[in-house]
């Protein structure tokens, strides 16, 4: 699988959109869950999903100038959402990925949180390496 759709695919963890309707965020399973992001982290989080509707539009085979955008954005929204998260958003966002794959109840989310945010990492520095030019011998 290629680091744009595993990217996609890890973030449909966590995320959900309905480009129709302009609609994504989250996938908290309570109030109690939202609660636990500071607004930073929200708005973080919700401007990842944004990017995502786009991304998703865009691997779907919509090529329009603004779903290409959102794909190549996409690794910058989503390293902004998990960098710096508290141990109360990891623990929410393990809780997401626990539900969404159907994880036993004895699965800690805090270890999946930690491990979904070091997997969409790498494949966010994959992607913006992929897409850095080579400056190979030159001092700028």
């Amino acid at each position: 699988m290629d680091d744009d759709y595993r990217l996609i695919k890890l973030i449909s963890l966590v995320g959900w959109a309905h480009p129709a309707e302009n609609k994504c965020g989250l996938r908290y399973s309570t109030d109690a869950d939202e609660s636990r992001l500071s607004e930073t982290e929200r708005t973080a989080g919700h401007m990842m999903c944004a990017h995502y509707s786009g991304a998703v539009e865009y691997h779907q085979g919509n090529t329009d100038v603004e779903q290409t955008m959102d794909r190549r954005q996409l690794p910058d929204f989503t390293l902004e959402f998990v960098s710096n998260l508290t141990d109360d958003a990891i623990v929410a966002l393990g809780e997401m990925v626990k539900l969404s794959l159907g994880v036993g109840d004895k699965a800690d989310p805090a270890v999946l949180g930690k491990h979904w945010i070091d997997d969409v990492t790498t494949t966010c520095w994959r992607l913006k390496l992929a897409d850095y030019e080579d400056r190979f011998g030159r001092t700028e």
